[in-house]
């Protein structure tokens, strides 16, 4: 029997004028097990990790954006390192 376990991230949202920005490490997960989202004025990055037809390991961060972000902006970077930035622009 496999067991599930959930991973815990970090997540660093720098505080800057202008442009929005987050980054989170989801390097123990494939570039297709990640899934970014924008409902509303949130962004949802969630990701599940599968073996032998079972879920091995998954999280879920929801961040409500800044009321300043526009959030049809937002645009996802996975990066080698497994480094996952999230950027927004301010609303005109």
């Amino acid at each position: 029997m496999i067991q599930s376990t959930t991973v815990r991230r970090s997540v660093t949202i720098p505080k800057r004028q202008g442009q929005w920005s987050m980054t989170i490490n989801v390097g123990d997960f494939d570039p297709e097990d990640i899934v970014v989202k924008t409902v509303n004025k949130f962004v949802e990055i969630s990701a599940e990790k599968w073996g032998n037809g079972a879920v091995q390991a998954n999280f879920t961060h929801r961040c409500q954006l800044p009321a300043y972000v526009d959030a049809t902006t937002v645009s996802s970077q996975l990066y080698q390192d497994g480094t996952l930035v999230l950027r927004a622009c301010p609303s005109a």
